[in-house]
């Protein structure tokens, strides 16, 4: 009986220090329409968890166009969805979803900035 506890307080032990550790890896890219890497984009990057809790990072592009945050997981509940908008040169908010079913995600998201619009017949840059 002694052992049956041991090992059932060992397992809720391990479980815990695993969800503990939990981390969401969002990366990418932002271009312009012709593929130069676009420095100093602004992009927002939001988890929700279904414990109610949510995650809020906000990061710019580096020279190269790339761009990475690490996000805490609940220690509870993993699952939930990952938000990464990017608001481009025209106002228009392009946004990518993601389902979160696991505490460690690795998460690609690559955005075109400035991306060429059609207005009534007319190629606006």
């Amino acid at each position: 009986m002694f052992m049956r506890k041991l090992l059932l307080l060992s397992l809720f032990t391990t479980l815990s220090l695993v969800s503990a550790l939990a981390q969401i890896n969002v990366h990418g890219t932002v271009t312009n329409v012709n593929g130069t890497p676009e420095a100093n984009a602004n992009l927002l990057i939001t988890a929700f968890f279904a414990d109610s809790t949510a995650v809020f990072e906000s990061v710019f592009t580096d020279v190269e166009g790339n761009y990475e945050a690490e996000l805490a997981a609940p220690p509870i509940n993993f699952m939930g969805f990952v938000q990464v908008s990017l608001v481009d040169c025209f106002g228009n908010v392009q946004t990518q979803e993601f389902l979160i079913l696991t505490g460690n995600e690795d998460i690609e998201a690559n955005f075109t900035y400035c991306e060429l619009v059609l207005l009534d017949s007319c190629a606006v840059y």
